[in-house]
């Protein structure tokens, strides 16, 4: 003799109540998770952007002194914004949730803000003063002219000891290999491949907190 029950909606059920108490135990551990997640985007962020070659350079190669940027001590203040700014947001759906990551404001208004991405700068001629919109120009204005009538020349003197700016009839703009607009410069092209690293410390983070 054989006996048999028919449970027609056990597996449904069964993913159901499964999932539910997945989200439930998703739901309560995941704040830890998401605020170790952005810890540890803020530094691949600022290590990716600060090995650049052209934060590199503004930092202390040839683009310091074409934009003439005498101290430098303070400007990765604008990297610690971009860390600052990512964002890490848990939506919760039918299935066990998605994480969404924002890194950069493509407007850059928050970076722009800031007082370390312009200085004023004083004639040594004429005596006037004129705003340097340093990061403006590398982030948006790509290789338009940007200095009428004056091209630059690297030797010793001018505010940064690497050169100076001569009237030459020509103009100054960004040097290409360095040159951005909204959509590609140089913390873009850092970010590139941030997709990857996105997934590996997720996943590591993942076997650490679930």
């Amino acid at each position: 003799m054989r006996a048999s029950i028919s449970l027609p909606n056990f597996k449904n059920e069964f993913d159901r109540n499964v999932k539910k108490e997945l989200r439930k135990e998703i739901s309560a551990r995941m704040p830890v998770f998401i605020q170790s997640l952005k810890e540890k985007l803020k530094i691949e962020l600022v290590d990716a952007i600060s090995a650049s070659p052209t934060w590199r350079s503004v930092k202390g190669g040839a683009l310091r002194g074409e934009l003439g940027l005498f101290n430098t001590a303070s400007i990765d203040n604008i990297l610690y914004t971009w860390a600052e700014g990512i964002e890490v947001v848990y939506e919760k759906n039918k299935d066990l949730g998605i994480i969404r990551i924002g890194m950069i404001q493509m407007d850059y208004s928050d970076v722009l803000s800031l007082s370390e991405s312009s200085f004023i700068a004083v004639s040594q001629k004429s005596g006037r003063s004129s705003v340097v919109e340093w990061l403006r120009w590398l982030l948006l204005e790509s290789t338009q002219v940007i200095v009428a009538d004056y091209s630059f020349y690297e030797k010793l003197g001018g505010r940064t000891g690497l050169g100076i700016m001569i009237k030459t009839g020509r103009g100054w703009q960004i040097p290409p290999e360095h040159a951005g607009s909204a959509t590609d410069n140089f913390a873009t092209r850092s970010l590139q491949d941030i997709g990857n690293v996105i997934d590996r410390v997720v996943e590591v983070e993942v076997k650490r907190r679930f």
